[in-house]
């Protein structure tokens, strides 16, 4: 995982335009309470007769608000898009599992993140680039969690493609049912709810391969390739894929040797039970 930003150099601008634009914004603030002071004091404002003067866009919803405490909760707004900003340019979501990455998420939305400075940037990246190989196969483990039917479940009882290519290790085919939905007027799309695990699929085999899936697709190359085509069959890079009526995706690897990668991360054929 590498970045421009990912420089001492880069780091600092980044730093300094983000100061000088807080600078301006808490000075803004400071004018709209200098003026809201003023409003009060220009109509005799007492605390028996108030009224509100909030020159703050939206302040009218919550009379007890004031610009001091609008103007926490912008910063924390501000704080939490720039990080969101810094993870994206580390391009990190290439990378990590669908479950880290909601993590990820979760933290930037609810959590406790800390200011933006040179050095908690710096650190943040070079946390990442230490667990890059981690974060990688954990990736590949949830794909392959994902791919292996449960050994009791429907996807393995009924089908003898999946019995015969991945109960213990991933072989040339696998059948996923519900994966894709009959689209008005032919085709198929990607199922809304199960389309992260064929982009994780996508993600996971570009990974392999020493290619970035993210510059070239909008959602993933098999996504885009399954919902913009009119028959019933697609074909990538890595896969070529059978959809049918009844929902379900037939998937075929075209890349033996990545599907050998695969199994060597997830443990393959140490899944085997010993004799």
């Amino acid at each position: 995982m590498t970045t421009d930003l990912a420089q001492r150099g880069s780091i600092s601008e980044i730093v300094t335009a983000y100061n000088a634009a807080m600078t301006k914004t808490e000075s803004a603030y400071a004018l709209l309470a200098e003026a809201e002071a003023e409003f009060k004091a220009a109509f005799t404002i007492t605390e028996k007769y108030d009224t509100d003067f909030g020159v703050l866009p939206g302040q009218h919803k919550n009379y007890n608000d004031n610009v001091g405490d609008h103007l926490k909760q912008v910063r924390d707004v501000i704080k939490r898009k720039a990080w969101r900003a810094l993870y994206n340019s580390m391009e990190i979501d290439r990378i990590v599992s669908i479950k880290r990455r909601d993590e990820i998420a979760a933290r930037l939305e609810n959590g406790d993140l800390p200011e933006i400075t040179v050095q908690t940037i710096f650190e943040t990246f070079e946390a990442l680039n230490q667990n890059i190989n981690e974060f990688a196969n954990e990736s590949v483990i949830e794909v392959f969690n994902w791919l292996r039917p449960y050994t009791d479940g429907y996807e393995i009882t009924r089908y003898k493609t999946n019995q015969k290519n991945a109960v213990f290790e991933l072989g040339k085919k696998i059948i996923k049912t519900m994966m894709v939905d009959n689209k008005y007027g032919g085709g198929f799309h990607v199922n809304y709810y199960h389309e992260k695990y064929l982009v994780a699929l996508d993600k996971v085999f570009h990974m392999l391969d020493g290619k970035n899936m993210m510059g070239n697709s909008y959602r993933s190359p098999l996504v885009d390739a399954i919902n913009s085509s009119d028959g019933a069959t697609v074909e990538t890079d890595y896969f070529f894929c059978r959809m049918y009526q009844n929902c379900n995706l037939h998937i075929e690897f075209k890349r033996p040797d990545l599907v050998v990668e695969f199994n060597k991360i997830c443990g393959g054929m140490n899944l085997k039970p010993k004799n």
